[in-house]
């Protein structure tokens, strides 16, 4: 990256680098892209403070990763089931008292630990729930896709090779590395392009 936040934020954030995206055919000129394969009008009405880190990546955050995936795939899981989901943390007046929050107090000490959260709750939770450290989960989706999706996601590379969609050099070459490091983050990737191929084979499209 040239080491601005932006471009280290997107890094962070983003399923492939530029020179994978290239390697599969996708060059964002062609696509009347930016550089970082962001489309222009991503960017219009982003704010940017310079002084505060913190505060501009939660900007970040809300715009691409929370938007852009946890939105969108709650409302697609949802809808599969016919659940319409609510998410009151999300109610417009909440999230314009965060954004007015500077990053200093959001994060007192440094650490992605829910400060505000913990403290504005403090008075209902019990102690036990307070005191304990922010956890994460692991979706077992790289596993299955070395076990009983292997043969699944092997035909869909094979269909989305075949429409010459992207170049199947690097197809080949996303799926051998994940295939050599299943643990690591690599199998979204991968799992990204198999997800294309299953589509393409499912919908017709030649």
């Amino acid at each position: 990256t040239d080491g601005s936040l932006l471009e280290l934020y997107l890094q962070r954030r983003r399923a492939m680098s530029n020179s994978q995206l290239v390697a599969l055919g996708l060059k964002p000129r062609r696509m009347n892209l930016l550089s970082n394969y962001l489309a222009p009008a991503a960017l219009e009405t982003l704010a940017f403070l310079d002084n505060d880190p913190v505060w501009t990546v939660s900007q970040l955050e809300s715009r691409f990763y929370q938007q852009n995936m946890l939105l969108r795939d709650s409302d697609t899981n949802g809808m599969a089931h016919g659940l319409e989901i609510r998410v009151p943390i999300l109610d417009q007046r909440i999230v314009n008292l965060a954004s007015s929050i500077p990053g200093h107090v959001r994060l007192p000490s440094g650490v992605a630990n829910k400060h505000l959260l913990r403290l504005a709750f403090a008075p209902i939770l019990r102690a036990q729930l307070l005191s304990q450290r922010k956890r994460g989960f692991t979706l077992p989706i790289a596993k299955w896709m070395v076990g009983p999706l292997r043969n699944l996601c092997e035909h869909a590379l094979l269909t989305l090779k075949s429409v010459n969609v992207l170049e199947p050099a690097g197809i080949d070459s996303i799926w051998k590395t994940f295939l050599a490091e299943p643990d690591s983050p690599i199998w979204a990737r991968a799992f990204t392009l198999c997800v294309l191929g299953m589509y393409i084979k499912n919908s017709g499209l030649s």
